[in-house]
């Protein structure tokens, strides 16, 4: 075996009695630049682990192109991605078609600057605007196929009628939010939305007139229970968090009632100190409820003192601050998802001689049941009048073929 090996491919090692091969890492590979892996072909962490199995992120195919390219520019190039002057003042937005349309990468608008995502090019720019935020939303669903989503809620800061987050993309949906501090914003909004088609969730707190409410798709969610259900996300994330410390207020006895299934409250060399209240701020007193070296979640802005701050800082307690961008996608999944459920795919259709159920619809004797009333693809089986499926083969065969062919016809027109 040894004879047929390529010398410069492995290192050998002298042994007592004979001569011994073994495959070694690259020079890129043992620096951890695995992508600029120098001999694919001979590389131990590529031959043995194909690069710890690193999947593609979604640029791969750009990335492999242009590697070739790298290895090939002093010969003849496998391809040129683009030419264009570097004085050419088009040339982000050239390079930006080109790779659109080579590498079905997706841009939200013209931009100076661009950032790759995940296979998909966004400006990192906030909107500044309710006009800007509607914009944005409907060009990325436009060009992404992602429903539009917008949430507001209620703001208590001083300094600002009107907070404009950063788009979040998830789940198929792309999320703007609003922080509105007023009824004169909350009537802007409701306003401008007249002329938008797009899901609306809002915070309980806000007060919407029924007339506007009828014309638009309007959910409501409750922010101190998203709130709590992202703090509970980072005590189950986050290691040996066993004890939690927070201050009482209004809210503090049904918070130690969910918090609780996760973890212990304690008031003395807690692991975790929770700052949740923007009227009742975390204070130096309670920053000294946390163990040294301890963890504090600010969960709310304006909800610690400066001094409190400080503090914290000079403990070594370590800082975070509560990221809602995952709480809101999963809230907006699960209220636009039980709706879809429950209005697109919930309820009993007759069909000539036959009955349809679906989304959960407890059927009579024999009807069948099938994923959508809408756009069927799937059947289950046949209900047996009290919450339990037959099987579809218990109804007769001409009632069979009925089905399949009702099915099939929705499915060709869907």
């Amino acid at each position: 075996m040894g004879t047929r090996l390529q010398r410069n491919w492995f290192q050998v090692f002298q042994g007592s009695e004979e001569m011994k091969a073994q495959l070694i890492n690259c020079d890129n590979c043992q620096k951890d630049i695995h992508i600029e892996c120098l001999k694919p072909e001979s590389c131990l962490c590529a031959v043995e682990t194909n690069h710890n199995e690193k999947k593609s992120d979604g640029i791969s195919d750009f990335i492999k192109d242009w590697n070739e390219v790298a290895a090939n520019i002093e010969s003849t190039p496998k391809e040129i991605i683009i030419k264009v002057k570097h004085s050419d003042p088009e040339r982000i937005d050239l390079v930006a078609t080109r790779l659109i349309n080579k590498y079905k990468f997706v841009t939200a608008e013209q931009s100076n600057t661009i950032y790759m995502f995940t296979g998909k090019i966004y400006e990192n720019k906030k909107a500044e605007t309710i006009d800007g935020l509607f914009f944005s939303l409907i060009e990325i669903a436009s060009k992404t196929g992602h429903t539009p989503v917008l949430t507001v809620s209620r703001s208590n800061s001083k300094h600002s009628d009107l907070y404009i987050t950063p788009i979040r993309i998830g789940g198929n949906f792309c999320v703007g939010h609003l922080e509105s501090g007023s009824e004169k914003v909350d009537n802007e909004i409701f306003e401008k939305l007249q002329s938008n088609s797009m899901i609306v969730i809002l915070d309980k707190k806000i007060q919407i007139d029924n007339k506007i409410k009828e014309s638009l798709k309007v959910f409501f969610y409750d922010e101190f229970l998203l709130t709590l259900d992202g703090i509970s996300s980072f005590i189950r994330t986050i290691p040996d968090i066993e004890t939690f410390y927070l201050t009482k207020n209004e809210k503090f006895e049904n918070m130690c009632r969910v918090l609780t299934y996760f973890s212990k409250f304690s008031d003395d060399n807690a692991d975790l100190g929770i700052a949740f209240s923007s009227t009742h701020k975390f204070d130096v007193h309670d920053v000294n409820k946390i163990k040294l070296k301890g963890s504090l979640l600010l969960a709310k802005n304006n909800s610690i003192t400066n001094e409190a701050l400080d503090l914290a800082k000079k403990r070594n307690i370590d800082l975070y601050r509560l990221d809602f961008s995952e709480a809101l996608i999963a809230e907006v999944f699960k209220i636009v998802g039980s709706y879809n459920k429950y209005i697109k795919k919930y309820g009993r259709k007759q069909v000539e001689d036959l009955y349809f159920v679906a989304g959960g619809f407890l059927g009579n004797k024999n009807d069948i049941i099938v994923d959508s009333l809408e756009n069927p693809s799937l059947i289950f089986g046949v209900s047996d009048g009290y919450g339990s499926v037959l099987s579809f083969e218990t109804i007769d065969k001409n009632l069979q073929n009925k089905a399949i062919e009702w099915v099939i016809k929705n499915k060709i027109n869907s």
